[in-house]
């Protein structure tokens, strides 16, 4: 850790939650798609349990899970990138259409490393 950052502290039982608007924007748009839990998690390959921690806000998806649910929500992949802290916030709002396919493949690559 770096000098002068500080662990967040937490109480005894609290449970970690660092992409809380990510999980909330991924429940709300499976919501107005009309899914439950169980269907999002079957059409992207991942356990509900797993789905679930990540509308918690304890888990961030990888950059395949997030090209998955950009397609089946029909959300733009870059505001998915942002929600999910894997790019700045300024940065993903600065990705045109075309620029986002290329973003996304280069995020994928860095977290195959």
């Amino acid at each position: 850790m770096r000098k002068g950052l500080k662990k967040p502290v937490r109480s005894a039982g609290e449970v970690a939650r660092p992409y809380v608007e990510f999980g909330r924007l991924i429940r709300n748009l499976r919501l107005r798609k009309g899914l439950s839990q169980s269907d999002l998690a079957e059409a992207i390959d991942l356990h509900p349990s797993y789905l679930s921690r990540m509308e918690h806000g304890e888990r961030r998806p990888s950059p395949g899970v997030l090209k998955k649910m950009s397609q089946l929500l029909d959300y733009s992949l870059s505001d998915l990138l942002r929600s999910a802290k894997l790019v700045d916030e300024d940065f993903a709002e600065s990705l045109g259409p075309t620029e986002a396919p290329t973003v996304f493949a280069e995020i994928e690559k860095q977290c195959r490393r």
